[in-house]
């Protein structure tokens, strides 16, 4: 039975939520962090409607911190928007960050690896913010 995601890598405190192009990012930047002594859970939603949304929060709620990962604007009814509207449904005690690309202009012209690393949402930059994240849970 399809579910709309799967749970790729079980981590301990924190979740990698990403989808397409961006859960490869995902993988090599959990990958990085168990080198460093980090274990960050990695999600692929590959679905998005129909979702089994209840699995989905079950995956979830094993989390204190979420870290969405997208290759679009974020706050914009995204993966982001979907993954918080779940976890607000259910009254969710679960803390969101969202990554993907701010809604602006971007000028600069490159590679998807350079606007990836503009945005932050490179492996660097997502390794650089779960870190981040672990010195504040």
């Amino acid at each position: 039975m399809q579910h709309g995601f799967s749970e790729l890598i079980e981590g301990e405190e924190i979740c990698l939520v990403s989808t397409g192009y961006m859960t490869h990012t995902a993988l090599k930047a959990a990958e990085k962090l168990i080198r460093d002594g980090v274990t960050a859970g990695v999600i692929d939603v590959f679905v998005i409607k129909p979702m089994q949304e209840d699995l989905f929060f079950q995956a979830l709620s094993r989390y204190k911190h979420i870290v969405t990962i997208e290759e679009a604007f974020i706050n914009k009814g995204g993966l982001d928007s979907l993954v918080l509207g779940i976890l607000n449904e259910r009254g969710a005690d679960i803390r969101l960050s969202n990554k993907g690309f701010k809604d602006s202009y971007v000028f600069d012209i490159g590679s998807r690896e350079y606007l990836h690393r503009l945005n932050g949402i490179d492996v660097e930059g997502i390794i650089e913010d779960v870190k981040r994240l672990r010195k504040v849970s």
